[in-house]
């Protein structure tokens, strides 16, 4: 979660220093308004022909803010980025834990 920051022109780069940049996806996957991203593992054992195993298990990492294209908005890292590191500190995340009384991990029905 450390230096994951949203810009809206690559003019923003401060050049010098090494970066990762994407393009961002403006119109995302909603579920209940949230924006989200499922992680799984597959494992590629042959190229030609192709062959690929998915594993069983995966998970899926939501933002704990309803997702918004408002300028307000535009620099909220809680309403755009999924990243767990990034999420566990929001007040949404501590409240919704609060509410389902967990102390730690991700609220398990934070969508109502």
């Amino acid at each position: 979660g450390r230096g994951i920051f949203l810009i809206n022109s690559i003019e923003e780069v401060e050049y010098g220093e090494a970066f990762v940049i994407q393009k961002y996806v403006d119109k995302p996957l909603l579920i209940h308004r949230h924006k989200f991203d499922l992680r799984l593992y597959v494992l590629v054992t042959c190229f030609n022909p192709l062959e690929a195993w998915l594993y069983r298990e995966g998970f899926a990492r939501f933002c704990q803010v309803p997702y918004s294209t408002e300028k307000e908005d535009l620099k909220d890292k809680f309403v755009h980025l999924t990243n767990s590191s990034v999420q566990q500190v929001s007040f949404a995340f501590s409240a919704a834990n609060r509410q389902y009384g967990r102390q730690s991990g991700l609220p398990r029905n934070a969508f109502g």
